[in-house]
């Protein structure tokens, strides 16, 4: 079940593609957002997608210089130790960028401003 885009409670309510719950639905009417407002949160949400990008890309070279170096000869727990820490940091890196690539597609398809982008908006 979805979660509410304002409030995070489970709904299964959809507006235009954006989960929203009944609560939030009678609530006021959102204030509208300007161009420049649009603009700013897409300038965000593509700095978070290129910086989560960068952090793959590191974490997937660190991963095929480990690759290059087998065998390591180091002894058998630290050897395959090394290779799981940094194939669990490439698939974290990787998760992450997943999830920047989502924040940013529902934002362009739909105009779904990411939870933690519209806590920024309304305590300035």
């Amino acid at each position: 079940m979805a979660k509410c885009n304002l409030c995070m409670v489970e709904t299964e309510l959809h507006n235009a593609g954006v989960p929203i719950c009944i609560e939030c639905t009678h609530a006021a009417p959102a204030i509208p957002r300007t161009a420049v407002q649009d603009h700013e949160i897409d300038r965000i949400l593509r700095e978070q997608l290129q910086a989560a990008t960068l952090i793959a890309d590191q974490a997937s070279e660190a991963f095929s210089e480990l690759m290059t170096e087998i065998p390591s000869g180091l002894p058998y727990p630290d050897s395959t130790h090394r290779i799981h820490c940094a194939s669990r940091d490439l698939s974290a890196a990787r998760k992450e960028v997943m999830a920047a690539h989502q924040r940013l597609h529902e934002f362009l398809s739909s105009g779904l401003i990411p939870h933690d982008l519209m806590l920024e908006s309304k305590e300035k």
